[in-house]
């Protein structure tokens, strides 16, 4: 795969990574030297990634959403009016918006994520290397693999679907709930 083309799903996941990184490998340990347990570890690596992982993706998504409310109070005509709207009446559009933007995305990929891959990896890797912290990021890598690999085929499909079949719109749909999914790096 060409350079040009993988750096943006780098930027775009770098920094959910590296939170969610920290967050696993130390509940991970921390919760094996605890209890001695590579399952209880697993779990609670698999939580602690999610919740790491998931708290960069929801700023990232609000950041978004809000920067298309600010690019379509911008836009109009009146802008003062607008901007006031944007800014403080429309905070639970918004947050709907960024909870469906993050499940279009990763919906599919985190059910078979933390259901199965990642709990079985973190567990596999724990017992192979015998619950040293290292353990926890091999686990971790190993899950990533299967996680990107069907997160970057959902936004692929996602994709295709919408350029023959644009998305019907939805009865109070604004324009900034599109916008925002515009965002997704090119496959």
């Amino acid at each position: 795969m060409r350079r040009e083309r993988v750096w943006p799903w780098v930027l775009r996941y770098l920094p959910n990574e590296i939170l969610g990184t920290l967050t696993a490998v130390a509940s991970g340990w921390w919760m094996f030297a605890l209890t001695s347990s590579e399952a209880v570890g697993a779990i609670s690596a698999t939580v602690g990634e999610g919740v790491g992982f998931y708290g960069a993706a929801a700023v990232r998504a609000w950041i978004e959403s809000r920067s298309a409310a600010t690019s379509a109070a911008t836009s109009a005509s009146t802008l003062s009016a607008t901007s006031a709207e944007t800014s403080s009446g429309h905070t639970g559009a918004r947050m709907l918006s960024t909870l469906r933007s993050l499940i279009l995305e990763f919906g599919p990929a985190e059910v078979i994520d933390t259901l199965a891959a990642r709990p079985a990896l973190m567990y596999l890797a724990a017992v192979l290397l015998a619950g040293a912290p290292s353990s926890w990021l091999v686990g971790k890598v190993a899950a990533d693999i299967v996680f990107y690999a069907i997160v970057i085929a959902s936004v692929v499909l996602r994709r295709r679907g919408h350029a023959t079949h644009p998305p019907p719109p939805c009865a109070g749909a604004r324009p900034q709930t599109v916008r925002a999914e515009s965002t997704l790096p090119r496959a």
